[in-house]
């Protein structure tokens, strides 16, 4: 039985004579497109040869970079674009995002009057006062801790009344003294430290207080790194929390992981917060242009 052939076999060496079914000449044209293909296949990686470099890949960080908030002046400071109307943030948990996105349909109307007020007063954009009052107290104004602390913006006994708060569980109260104190923490340190890097020291005094900073920033000074560096400090201020380490510095023990985590919170919610504002914005400008005002 005959078969049909993938290929037809090529004369043998030295044969002449007509070409049969078995063989078939080479012409000029197809001698062109083999060398092509040759030439084609040389191009071609094959297993085994050198890779293709990568692109390098940057190492995730804990919290969203973000917009500097305007520490002095007062004002809305400085945002990211603002989004097209039903548009999600990036890189956010789509979790944090859902519930911050419905606490402040419910709870933020009655108490962003209060943030900007206090942000007004201090310098301070009034989305970073909220962004601090919503980790400390997902914006409860009856929040009480474990540890005593209590209100919207979960102040100590010994704050409230350094910043004479009488109640802390009024909510105008909390804020203008959580703003006081947020503000004059930041006013308090070194001034060689740069923005946005001081706005996260001050965060993470608000949370651990200010000498425990202080204690990180020498051991940050020891390690022969830069102290006025939040990528640095923020390396080291875990440390605290071990005894190695804590019994060289001034104030002691602290939970200083915990204060790192507590501004990559505070930094993802104001990122939230100036994008939810951002989405705002554009409805109401959308809104006015349709009505032509």
């Amino acid at each position: 039985m005959n078969s049909t052939r993938l290929m037809d076999r090529a004369p043998e060496p030295g044969t002449t004579g007509p070409v049969t079914n078995e063989t078939k000449s080479v012409g000029p044209a197809q001698l062109e497109s083999l060398r092509n293909l040759a030439l084609l296949l040389l191009l071609i990686p094959f297993p085994g040869g050198d890779p293709k470099p990568r692109e390098p890949v940057a190492s995730p960080e804990p919290a969203p970079s973000i917009p500097k908030p305007r520490t002095t002046g007062g004002g809305p400071g400085n945002g990211p674009e603002v989004p097209a109307p039903g548009e999600s943030a990036p890189g956010l948990d789509p979790a944090l995002e859902d519930a911050l996105r419905r606490d402040y349909q419910k709870r933020l109307p009655r108490l962003r009057p209060l943030f900007a007020e206090a942000g007004r007063r201090h310098g301070l954009d009034w989305r970073l006062l909220a962004a601090v009052g919503y980790q400390e107290s997902k914006w409860n104004h009856r929040a009480v801790s474990a540890e005593g602390v209590r209100g919207l913006m979960m102040l100590t006994g010994t704050t409230a009344r350094e910043l004479k708060v009488r109640d802390r569980f009024d909510p105008g109260q909390s804020i203008a003294g959580g703003a006081a104190y947020l503000s004059r923490t930041l006013t308090a340190l070194p001034a060689q430290i740069p923005d946005p890097d001081r706005v996260w020291y001050a965060l993470a005094a608000y949370n651990l207080g200010p000498g425990h900073v202080e204690d990180a920033r020498a051991l940050v000074r020891a390690k022969g790194g830069d102290p006025d560096r939040w990528a640095e400090l923020k390396r080291v201020l875990p440390l605290l929390a071990h005894p190695a380490w804590h019994r060289h510095t001034h104030h002691g023990r602290a939970r200083g992981g915990v204060a790192v985590r507590y501004v990559n919170s505070v930094r993802r919610y104001y990122e939230l917060l100036v994008w939810l504002t951002g989405a705002e914005e554009n409805r109401e400008t959308t809104l006015a242009r349709a009505d032509g005002t």
